[in-house]
């Protein structure tokens, strides 16, 4: 199910809330590969300072 939300939420390219940026670090974690770390990343990349 986590890698499902990953792709879902590549696939709708959508600026994520924090409901969903909750949701994504989740998943991020619970997949441990390097595509969720990439992903985790990127959002944390995006996450205003």
């Amino acid at each position: 199910m986590p890698t499902k939300a990953l792709d879902l939420f590549e696939e709708m390219n959508i600026e994520p809330n924090q409901a969903i940026l909750a949701v994504l670090f989740s998943a991020c974690s619970r997949v441990a590969n390097d595509r969720a770390m990439k992903i985790g990343r990127k959002l944390l990349n995006q996450i205003p300072k």
